[in-house]
């Protein structure tokens, strides 16, 4: 409907969302990491945005998981600035774009999970060990 009936100017609208949603990464990324670690900014930007698979798959493909991660990303941003409800809004925009994104916070959950378990199955062998019980 965006492109008014005519191919080309829905494939230059859907290319435009892809470079605007790729540009954002890129940005987020910048600010995320100038609060997290700013001396690592420049390498985290030329990291992600000169990657020859990224380039590859979200410009000259245009697949969607660029706007799905640009959420993400915003998101990410939102959890920096400790704004809760927002972040939590924006990975669901995430989900909505792309289902298979949840399986990324499944991993992201279940990892933490799996660390929590490690660190107190550590934490109780070592105070076995010294007998601090």
């Amino acid at each position: 409907y965006l492109g008014l009936g005519y191919f080309l100017f829905t494939y230059f609208l859907f290319k435009m969302l892809m470079f605007s949603s790729f540009i954002g990464v890129v940005w987020l990324i910048k600010k995320i990491l100038d609060t997290v670690s700013p001396k690592n900014a420049i390498f985290g930007i030329a990291f992600f945005g000169l990657n020859p698979f990224v380039l590859i798959e979200s410009l000259v493909s245009a697949h969607v998981d660029i706007v799905m991660l640009f959420f993400f990303m915003f998101g990410l941003f939102l959890l920096v600035k400790k704004q809760y409800f927002f972040t939590f809004l924006m990975m669901v925009l995430g989900y909505g774009i792309k289902f298979a994104s949840a399986s990324y916070s499944l991993f992201i959950h279940l990892g933490s999970i799996v660390a929590l378990g490690l660190s107190m199955g550590i934490f109780v062998y070592i105070q076995k060990k010294l007998k601090l019980q």
